[in-house]
Parts: C-alpha cells; sequence; structure tokens
C-alpha cells in the first residue's frame, strides 16, 4: 500500500484490523472523515476478495 508506506510484505502480513486502523489513522491525519474517504464500497468488495483467496 504505497500511500500508507507499507512493502507488500509488510501488507500481506498485516491483518485485516491492523489494515483498517492504519487506513483510519491515515484518514484521521490527512482530515479525512467517513464521507470525504477515497475508498469505494468497490474498494471493500475487493479486498475482501483477496482475503478469502490469499488469507
Amino acid at each position: 500500500m504505497p500511500v500508507l508506506g507499507w512493502t507488500p510484505d509488510v501488507f500481506w502480513k498485516a491483518s485485516i484490523r491492523e489494515l483498517f486502523a492504519a487506513m483510519d489513522g491515515y484518514n484521521k491525519a490527512h482530515g479525512l472523515g467517513p464521507d470525504e474517504s477515497d475508498i469505494t464500497e468497490d474498494d471493500h468488495v475487493e479486498l475482501r476478495d483477496l482475503v478469502k483467496r490469499y488469507g
């Protein structure tokens, strides 16, 4: 995740809770609220599919 500065290895080793906590922290640090986030429902669906596929 380039925005978070994570390497692919760090990303794939992170739990879903760690990922969402990092995304929430990033959004708060940049003044983004729930309605202003660039993360769409399609992004959430894609992430769930990736987690199902790769753990």
